[in-house]
């Protein structure tokens, strides 16, 4: 049986005691932002400050309650604290089993990765498969390997593009094709700006993937901020 199924009809709080309550469908993220992340789907009463689950729920706390935001897009809902009323099957208490999850709202803690390396948000943006890593502002990288600096000139572009994929990858607003995409431009452009000469045309290529992923979410609750990226990810800005 999956722990997404009640036991029976009658033991599900939701299709009992709490169906004359709004529901909605929701996404249980666990272990967020690492290699180890799931995603589970899961239906709840949702409130402000927290949320009602049947008691069978895989959900504990630290994870993500990933839903809709009717605003447009999705929120992200860490769980603070659980509160499980397990009844056992008593029968005078049938169907009124559940959990209460705490929440706040939270950015979904998720480091972004690209393809064989990982990018951070400090001076240290990017290392890949090969040990090459990239730093700036004068932040000294050390490396088993090698280490290599952005080229000179290249720093803001640079930023722009950690910033950008960090965008696209927390915000929920885009598909996971868009983001797998976006996580390829972003590794050519950071490959690229290490180079002693960095070759423009395929910095113009890899960008202008990263501004057509960004442009998709102009009319979301991130389009400010992507239609100022937008304006960053170009040669010369």
């Amino acid at each position: 049986m999956s722990p997404l199924q009640s036991h029976g009809p009658n033991e599900s709080f939701l299709r009992g005691h709490g169906s004359s309550f709004p529901q909605q469908d929701v996404t249980i993220i666990r272990n967020p932002g690492t290699e180890g992340e799931e995603r589970l789907p899961a239906r709840a009463i949702i409130q402000s400050k927290s949320g009602i689950f049947d008691v069978d729920t895989p959900i504990y706390e630290g994870d993500i309650v990933e839903l809709d935001d009717p605003r447009g897009g999705v929120r992200h809902l860490k769980v603070d604290e659980l509160r499980i009323s397990d009844t056992r099957g008593g029968t005078a208490f049938s169907g009124m089993s559940h959990i209460t999850a705490k929440w706040s709202d939270a950015k979904r803690p998720v480091q972004p990765r690209v393809a064989g390396g990982t990018i951070y948000n400090g001076p240290v943006i990017f290392s890949s498969g090969d040990h090459v890593q990239i730093a700036w502002n004068n932040e000294s990288v050390t490396n088993t390997s090698s280490s290599s600096q952005v080229a000179p000139g290249f720093e803001s572009l640079s930023e722009a593009v950690v910033e950008a994929l960090r965008v696209i990858i927390e915000s929920g607003q885009f598909q996971r094709e868009d983001r797998s995409f976006a996580e390829e431009s972003a590794r050519l452009v950071l490959q690229e700006v290490t180079k002693d000469q960095p070759d423009p045309s395929i910095l113009r290529r890899a960008l202008a993937g990263l501004r057509g992923v960004l442009v998709t979410a102009t009319n979301t609750a991130v389009g400010a901020t992507a239609r100022a990226l937008v304006d960053r990810l170009v040669l010369g800005a």
